[in-house]
């Protein structure tokens, strides 16, 4: 990872470790980190043998040493064994602190554990766009603890951020800064607010956002759009109906008129229509969503308006909603017929 000038990466977090300890977080170390054991989780986390740690947070109600959240001179390093990375699971990850800038965090009570929920709002700084740790919870505590070390632990976390907005210039990177054009494609609030458009759910599409999030990442190659393959099974199967769907009309009839075509020919180059929809579709979709976040350059133009333009461009078609429906629904009917008259004939 990149290096720092160690001086003054720590005159600059000195007084937001001060905050933190201020906290008074069982679990969370900084004036006896030099005597602790850590090196069970340096390893775990490939950590630098020359990398300074300044602060350890650890996920059980005790020292163990193994699973917790690292401050370094070299970014943050993280090693747990039941941490998500975008629906994955994934045991360690380190971040840069312009990475880490750009996540928003969100602490969580359930009955046995605590999940700390870190967005990314910005995916040009990062690959990942959400991750969820688990910190063990203490039974012991009553409910009036437990709030309040919620409360603490939610502000570590923005502590955190704050000390990544603040020293992530110190750092050398070796990529560069990447221009506000790119930035702005990859925000995932404008991704979202185009793949939902007015009436969607982040909530209910969660999966469909993610999908997307990461599938544009991947159709910006340093700035430029560029094709990759990043599979679709419902464009596969629904080909020019999905384009419909999505809204992308000219395209979709286009698709249509291929489908024709080539419908009226063997049955390879059918198969070959529905391959290429299912690789084509999602980019033919970003072309769109790049379109119009690029123009936002030559207009100036509010955050709000910004959202409320990729809002109306994006979004779904209700009548193809509604016909993706039918067809699932019939579908699925024609299954359970066939599976039924197959056990237990006519």
């Amino acid at each position: 990872m990149e290096t720092v000038n160690k001086e003054k990466f720590l005159s600059a977090i000195k007084p937001h470790l001060e905050n933190i300890e201020r906290l008074n977080i069982p679990n969370v170390f900084i004036k006896e980190i030099d005597k602790l054991d850590l090196s069970v989780i340096r390893k775990k986390v490939n950590l630098p043998e020359n990398a300074q740690i300044y602060a350890f947070f650890e996920k059980d109600t005790e020292f163990k040493g193994k699973e917790g959240l690292l401050i370094t001179d070299h970014g943050i390093y993280i090693h747990d064994a039941n941490m998500q990375i975008d629906g994955s699971a994934k045991g360690k990850v380190s971040l840069s602190y312009m990475e880490f800038a750009e996540y928003e965090a969100k602490v969580t009570k359930h009955l046995l554990k605590y999940t700390v929920t870190l967005k990314n709002t910005n995916l040009n700084s990062s690959k990942y766009s959400e991750l969820q740790l688990w910190l063990i919870k203490n039974p012991v505590m009553d409910e009036a603890e437990e709030e309040s070390l919620l409360e603490k632990i939610q502000a570590f976390f923005a502590i955190l951020i704050s000390i990544s907005k603040e020293t992530a210039h110190l750092f050398v990177s070796d990529k560069g800064h990447q221009n506000q054009e790119t930035s702005d494609l990859l925000n995932s609030k404008y991704i979202e607010a185009f793949i939902l458009g007015k009436d969607g759910d982040a909530k209910s599409d969660n999966d469909t956002c993610l999908y997307y999030k990461k599938a544009f990442v991947k159709y910006n190659i340093n700035g430029k759009d560029q094709f990759a393959v990043h599979w679709s099974w419902v464009s596969f199967f629904f080909n020019w109906i999905h384009l419909l769907h999505r809204r992308l009309y000219i395209e979709s009839l286009i698709s249509f008129i291929i489908a024709v075509v080539v419908g009226g020919f063997v049955w390879p180059l059918t198969i070959a229509y529905w391959i290429a929809s299912g690789m084509l579709n999602p980019f033919l979709l970003y072309r769109k969503y790049s379109g119009i976040v690029r123009s936002f350059k030559d207009e100036n133009l509010s955050e709000e308006k910004k959202i409320e333009i990729l809002q109306n461009a994006g979004g779904t078609n209700k009548i193809t909603s509604f016909i993706i429906g039918v067809i699932g629904l019939i579908v699925v009917i024609a299954i359970v017929v066939f599976v039924f008259k197959s056990c237990f004939g006519n």
